[in-house]
């Protein structure tokens, strides 16, 4: 039974390729044609998946074309869209591409196309494969590895949670945008592979390692940021990058046996999301103080409603013999009792427009990378029209949304996902070049930082080459303070950086951890700084009242002359 459903997600992942391979669709609106291209295959719930599209101006004059990508599930009025505008100067074409967080059982299924803003009668059909479940492990591999004898051991394991599946796109529709490679579980390449993509593509795996995700090379390595060392006779070689890896492999041939097999899949399956659970958020993030509503207020309002709309309204209006005013003088006081009601309710919270975060940033200064993970929560009085997050930020929603929209001509932006007076919360990870860092010197016997974090220090431990820990307390923004050293050293058991994330329910728990540890966290030549404050995550809401971040972030220290 188990071999049976191997095969069969090993047939589904063949049949998303085939449909992602078919001819592509072309629509001419005046001088704009737009045609489809095809996308890596395999789109998963609650993760990204990308439209892709060339886009042609064959005219003089240049457009702006807006492309809305609509979902409408078959039974019911739930719909999803995603929209993006595009700039296209006289005579030129590009590939245009429209990324969506999906949240229906599959991508869309029709364009809608703007030109100048004005919207096109003519819908064009999309290639729509059905979406995959988030337990399932999909490992994306490129189209020069042999995969007979990794699928032969797949079988012989019965993994039925668990499979590979070709690119099927060519070298020149693989994705620039690292989000669109976070719904897998791996990603599998030869060294042909690697040079055959295009340098921003590189960039792009690169930067999802970093933020957790694990690259391998099937026979020798590319030249890389990392190199896994070289380990004599073992089979597969590992060197951490940031949050995630980069394994080497040997070729696979009949010595690639059940164990290699269960070490790969380890290393691939170690941060696939099955579920995802706010009720250590709400804990542990609370987003407004636990103020008790005011109930007996509220009870006495209403008791006073029920009489004076009861009994005293109709003896009054009997005595003037005019009881058919009841049907304006009720509602009418109903209405006076909800505004009051609704009065008291806003006394007692006010009117209030709220972001927390807690995030750990993992900053290499060397390489110039940031990698940043954890939870935030927006609520509001009034519903935002919509909140904003970078386009480099992969958001993820615990809580089901019957519609929700996304436009990403300006960043990401999500209209109408968070509701009045609930608490919103999102599962947030980035991974981006930053340019942040701390600077440490020597000055005779003793160590100096100045703080270029963006955020004020609240807490700060520095390990130097041989372990030796300095700390220091409170650093504003750009500020000088000297490092007291202590006569602690760095910690063997500490947390290597590719061990920090676990299931994102466990990441505010974790983040506090080495909040208050930051011991924990701490290996030679890095430092862990405590920040009130949160520079590598974005604020998503206009105008808020109240911003709470709390930062956790581990650094590589930069290497220069005078550092220790």
């Amino acid at each position: 039974m188990e071999k049976r459903r191997v095969l069969l997600h090993l047939l589904l992942l063949t049949l998303f390729s085939t449909m992602l391979a078919s001819p592509a669709r072309a629509a001419t609106f005046g001088d704009v044609t737009v045609t489809e291209r095809p996308s890596l295959p395999a789109p998963t719930y609650n993760a990204y998946y990308e439209y892709r599209f060339e886009l042609a101006n064959n005219g003089p004059k240049q457009h702006v074309v807006t492309l809305t990508a609509l979902t409408i599930q078959p039974y019911g009025s739930t719909r999803w869209q995603v929209s993006r505008s595009f700039v296209l100067a006289p005579r030129s074409r590009g590939v245009g591409t429209i990324p969506q967080l999906i949240r229906a059982g599959s991508t869309a299924q029709t364009l809608l196309v703007t030109v100048d803003g004005t919207p096109q009668r003519q819908a064009v059909p999309l290639n729509s494969p059905s979406v995959g479940d988030q337990s399932f492990t999909a490992v994306l591999v490129g189209d020069t590895v042999s995969t007979d004898r990794l699928n032969a051991e797949l079988q012989a394991t019965s993994t039925a949670n668990f499979g590979y599946v070709r690119a099927g796109t060519g070298a020149v529709d693989w994705s620039t945008s690292w989000l669109q490679y976070s719904r897998f579980g791996g990603v599998l390449l030869t060294v042909r592979d690697w040079e055959l993509l295009a340098p921003p593509v590189r960039e792009a795996l690169l930067r999802w390692s970093y933020a957790g995700g694990v690259l391998a090379f099937a026979g020798p390595a590319p030249a890389l940021p990392v190199v896994p060392p070289d380990r004599g006779k073992s089979r597969i070689n590992f060197a951490p990058n940031g949050l995630g890896g980069i394994v080497l492999l040997p070729e696979f041939d009949t010595t690639f046996d059940f164990n290699d097999m269960r070490g790969l899949r380890s290393f691939w399956q170690r941060h696939i999301i099955s579920s995802l659970e706010t009720r250590s958020a709400v804990e542990t993030l609370p987003l407004l103080p636990n103020q008790p509503l005011p109930a007996t207020s509220m009870f006495s309002i209403m008791l006073v409603f029920a009489i004076v709309a009861g009994p005293v309204n109709l003896f009054v209006l009997a005595r003037r013999n005019k009881r058919i005013w009841l049907f304006w003088t009720v509602p009418l006081l109903a209405i006076v009792a909800s505004v009051i009601i609704v009065a008291s309710l806003l006394i007692n919270e006010g009117w209030v427009r709220v972001q927390r975060s807690r995030t750990l940033t993992l900053l290499d200064e060397n390489r110039g990378e940031a990698a940043t993970f954890g939870w935030t929560g927006v609520y509001s009085t009034a519903a935002p029209e919509r909140i904003r997050f970078a386009n480099t930020t992969q958001v993820q929603v615990p809580d089901e949304t019957e519609t929700s929209e996304a436009n990403w001509s300006e960043g990401q932006d999500l209209v109408s996902w968070v509701r009045s007076r609930v608490p919103t919360y999102f599962v947030v990870r980035k991974s981006e070049a930053r340019r942040e860092r701390l600077t440490i010197r020597t000055e005779g016997s003793n160590l100096t930082v100045v703080n270029g974090l963006g955020a004020p220090i609240t807490r700060l431990l520095v390990a130097t080459d041989d372990g030796t820990v300095y700390q220091t307390g409170k650093v504003p923004a750009g500020a000088r303070a000297p490092l007291e050293r202590t006569v602690l050293r760095t910690d063997t058991r500490a947390v290597a950086p590719d061990g920090f994330m676990q299931r994102p329910e466990t990441w505010p728990g974790t983040i506090e951890r080495f909040s208050q540890n930051p011991r924990s966290a701490l290996h030679p030549g890095m430092y862990v700084a405590v920040l009130d404050g949160s520079p590598f995550l974005e604020t998503v809401v206009e105008r808020p009242t109240k911003l709470m971040a709390e930062t956790v972030v581990v650094g590589v220290t930069k290497r220069s002359a005078d550092a220790r």
